[in-house]
């Protein structure tokens, strides 16, 4: 996976990342969702449409990189999109 330039965390980013790093095993920011579909989906459609979501949205492509003192943030090309 290849990757775009690695700027600097934004506030709020930076805020998030001192928490977790304050407290690595609490599962600060976390938000869980759950939806029942009651109906019978298309696994293969359901993937393909998972992979566009990714491919579309920089958030789900972003990681964090630190070398002790700096962190960064960088959008990855590609992602893997396995459920």
């Amino acid at each position: 996976m290849t990757s775009e330039q690695a700027p600097q965390l934004t506030r709020a980013q930076s805020l998030i990342w001192t928490g977790q790093q304050l407290h690595p095993g609490a599962p600060l920011y976390n938000m869980v969702l759950a939806y029942r579909i009651a109906a019978s989906i298309d696994e293969s459609l359901f993937r393909s449409a998972f992979a566009d979501l990714v491919a579309a949205t920089d958030a789900l492509r972003t990681v964090f990189r630190s070398d002790g003192a700096d962190v960064s943030r960088i959008v990855l090309d590609t992602a893997p999109t396995e459920l």
